[in-house]
């Protein structure tokens, strides 16, 4: 009987035992509205009993992305996490509402299952003193393309001017989708041919519905947002945008703002913000419509804008849209087909005219401006379709920034009705004071570059042209009026400007470039302004001493 006894309690004992284990899984498997906790059972090695925990789950999300999970045991604090870190911005804390109103408190007992949202600020670092560009797409999607504009929202802020602080509200989805003819308020595309392919996207912002003025420029609808990737100094394009303001004899002068751009609440660092080149007012300002309605196959005068680009045959349609030169091909800007009142069937006398007033000025370029050509059953001289001043001053922006792009591309022109051609505005600097790839680190000794010629040398138009002595004596005698302008520009503001520029340009140096990239852009901020300073110098060594003979021996 005592072993029996013994046997049916041993057998009652694992009988507890098993209903404890099924009860204990029964209660970890139970849901209180998708904020269940986890008990669990722990052996205590002393008393040899079982002791029930309750624990809980911490999630830690940055953006609506899981960052970390913690399992606390009830009734105990949570530790915080590591820091998170985000580009362009400074970590503020964890919050337990998405609207991030209620920071959570590290020293209260843990009691249920928790979500806590991350808090950030703009890093005053990665902004410095500049303006900050918000852009904020629909459903967050990022430009794809080219052609088709992403609805968005834009604001400016952090202005010196307060009054340049603006914003535009992203047109309603639900609007866009119940009438398709509704405009955007904002749209955002990519842009740039070479430059849209590297990491640091380039962007052309329209604002279709209603033009809008920034920093104080022409109410327009188009403007630009360049990346400058491939230029680690930042102030290329910057450099030549201002050089254009000092020689003002171009169609005329794109502005150059630096900003610092968040995309989508992500940081993508420095950009200049500029106008789109176009023929509206405040820009080339070449446009004609009365004129054009007015045209016909007898008008002997056409307004027009164009860009010799070695891509203009692929934007369009051949004998349309662009055309091929003993120079470069030439894109038409303006008018766009639809914009030439054409009758349906007719041959297309704007696109001629066009075509033909190009061919015949690369004619007269070709000989130096010596000759005259037949243009419209006339003969013609090279003054007599071309702004010569204007293209000087051209010549010498490219020129004395060393320019090697301009030999083959992004060489804008316009004309207006009633007047010859101007060369301008300028454009695409970021592969300039320098012969080799500026986006690779700072390697190469520049000083045989600041004492040589490039576009005089190897873009055929400027070097038939200067090779005529009475232009090179044109040349002198317009470097001898703006150099000091120059030399001012390039010794005493570009000096100043990088202490205004610096923390915004170090932080986006570093993001896009590396750890050493802080030190990289402060190398090619001072490459360049040296390298101008040695470039004025060569100018004045060639172009106020006026020896056309040692000049035609350098070109």
């Amino acid at each position: 009987m005592i072993k029996l006894s013994k046997r049916i309690v041993s057998l009652g004992l694992i009988l507890v035992c098993l209903f404890s284990f099924i009860g204990c899984s029964n209660k970890n498997n139970n849901s209180d509205g998708g904020n269940s906790n986890n008990d669990t059972t722990i052996q205590d090695g002393s008393t040899n009993t079982v002791v029930e925990q309750t624990i809980y789950n911490i999630e830690y999300y940055i953006d609506k992305n899981l960052y970390t999970t913690q399992k606390i045991v009830a009734g105990e604090n949570a530790p915080k996490p590591t820091n998170p870190t985000k580009a362009g911005y400074t970590f503020l804390g964890w919050y337990k509402d998405e609207l991030l109103t209620n920071e959570f408190d590290f020293d209260s007992e843990i009691t249920k299952n928790r979500k806590l949202y991350s808090k950030w600020q703009i890093d005053e670092n990665a902004i410095g003193d500049l303006p900050v560009v918000y852009i904020n797409t629909q459903d967050g999607v990022f430009p794809q393309d080219k052609k088709n504009y992403i609805n968005c929202s834009f604001e400016i802020q952090n202005c010196e001017n307060e009054e340049y602080n603006m914003s535009v509200e992203m047109t309603s989805k639900s609007d866009l989708e119940a009438d398709p003819s509704v405009k955007q308020n904002c749209g955002v595309r990519l842009r740039g041919n070479s430059t849209s392919s590297f990491a640091k996207k380039p962007f052309r912002i329209k604002f279709d519905a209603k033009k809008k003025s920034l920093f104080g420029l022409t109410a327009a609808k188009s403007w630009v947002l360049l990346a400058d990737y491939m230029d680690q100094s930042s102030i290329r394009n910057y450099s030549a945008f201002n050089f254009a303001g000092i020689l003002d004899e171009t169609s005329y002068t794109p502005s150059a703002n630096h900003v610092v751009l968040y995309f989508n609440g992500e940081y993508m660092g420095l950009y200049l913000l500029t106008e789109q080149v176009d023929e509206k007012e405040g820009r080339n300002n070449v446009e004609a419509e009365e004129h054009m309605l007015a045209a016909t196959s007898e008008t002997k005068d056409f307004a027009f804008q164009i860009e010799f680009d070695r891509y203009a045959l692929t934007e369009g349609t051949t004998g349309v849209d662009n055309f091929a030169t003993t120079f470069q091909p030439v894109e038409i800007k303006y008018p766009e087909y639809d914009e030439r009142n054409i009758p349906e069937g007719s041959e297309d006398y704007v696109f001629n005219y066009i075509q033909e007033y190009v061919n015949a000025v690369l004619h007269l370029l070709e000989y130096g401006g010596t000759t005259t050509v037949s243009f419209e059953d006339e003969p013609v001289k090279l003054e007599d379709l071309l702004d010569v001043d204007s293209f000087i001053d051209y010549c010498l922006i490219n020129e004395l920034m060393f320019n090697q792009d301009n030999t083959w591309g992004s060489i804008c022109a316009s004309k207006k009705v009633g007047e010859p051609m101007k060369f301008g505005p300028v454009w695409d600097f970021d592969w300039s004071c320098s012969d080799t790839y500026t986006g690779k680190p700072y390697t190469n000794a520049f000083n045989h570059c600041a004492t040589d010629f490039v576009s005089f040398k190897f873009n055929t138009p400027y070097h038939d042209f200067a090779l005529n002595e009475e232009h090179f004596e044109d040349i002198c005698e317009r470097w001898n009026e703006i150099s000091a302008d120059v030399e001012s520009f390039v010794q005493t503001y570009l000096y100043d400007y990088k202490f205004y520029l610096n923390d915004a340009a170090k932080y986006d140096a570093n993001y896009w470039y590396g750890e050493t990239g802080s030190f990289q852009y402060q190398m090619q901020y001072d490459y360049v302004r040296l390298f101008l300073l040695d470039r004025i110098e060569f100018f004045n060594s060639v172009f106020v001493s006026g020896n056309f003979e040692e000049f035609r021996k350098m070109i």
